[in-house]
């Protein structure tokens, strides 16, 4: 998950996420949620998205974004929408032995409760390799759309990869 120019990929993420939600027709719904307590469900969220994917794989990964979700992969490419993020989720993890888990760390809301990202940390490692050989490590950010039925969806997904330590 090492970009090329990550500053540049990661504000054409960010644009693309703004401009989609911009399209959305505002807010469906009127909130009663604290800021804090729109936090802790998008963190919530993010928490689900990483336990459907460890049991579903593929199909609980693309369960999670919206329709017009994008995906930045490692290799630069932008998987838009579920049938394109499911082909590329279904390759870039074949089998169950490909273990990749997050946790978020921050959440932010946008004022209206609409949008909001989320950052944290990932591992992942193939099970039954040389771990060093396999390990791998990074920071993600997910950008989220609240949807009419209050849930969270991932609009646009992106990480970064640590350098491995000598």
């Amino acid at each position: 998950m090492i970009f090329k120019e990550p500053t540049v990929r990661l504000l054409g993420v960010l644009v693309l996420a703004a401009c989609s939600a911009s399209s959305s027709g505002g807010t469906p719904y009127a909130d009663t949620m604290t800021t804090a307590e729109l936090r802790e469900s998008v963190m919530q969220a993010d928490r689900d998205f990483n336990a459907d994917f460890a049991t579903r794989r593929a199909e609980g990964w693309v369960s999670w974004f919206d329709t017009a979700g994008v995906q930045v992969t490692r290799e630069g490419n932008v998987p838009k929408g579920h049938d394109e993020i499911r082909a590329h989720m279904a390759k870039a993890f074949p089998d169950t032995a490909q273990i990749l888990a997050w946790r978020p760390v921050t959440a932010e809301v946008s004022d209206d409760g609409t949008m909001a990202y989320t950052i944290g940390t990932w591992d992942f490692h193939v099970r039954g390799k040389d771990s060093a050989a396999s390990a791998g490590n990074g920071h993600y950010l997910t950008v989220w759309r609240r949807q009419a039925d209050k849930s969270w969806k991932v609009l646009a997904d992106i990480g970064t990869q640590h350098p491995k330590k000598p």
